[in-house]
């Protein structure tokens, strides 16, 4: 199990880096209240710190921070959503 809970906390943080990466405007917008800088920072920890994780900062990640993260990350997309609905799509075709 507990490799299961350091390999999505891998996937959390690589998503994070790829966000920045795909949209930088709203990397820079969501970053601080998202985290998505120490969601990164994470991955990398777990993911080469192989003899040194620390299984008590694992804990009290997905503990204190992720609840919390979940409920950032669906209002973030209901905003992405909403932005995306009102931008113009180009000329429509019949």
């Amino acid at each position: 199990m507990q490799d299961a809970v350091i390999r999505n906390l891998e996937i959390i943080g690589e998503a994070s880096n790829r966000i920045a990466k795909a949209d930088p405007d709203f990397w820079d917008k969501h970053q601080e209240s998202l985290e998505l800088s120490k969601a990164y920072e994470m991955r990398n920890f777990v993911s080469h710190g192989y003899d040194s994780i620390n299984l008590t900062i694992v804990w009290r990640t997905i503990k204190d921070i992720l609840p919390g993260l979940s409920e950032k990350v669906a209002a973030a997309r209901c905003a992405l959503a909403v932005a995306l609905a009102a931008t113009p799509r180009g000329p429509q075709s019949d």
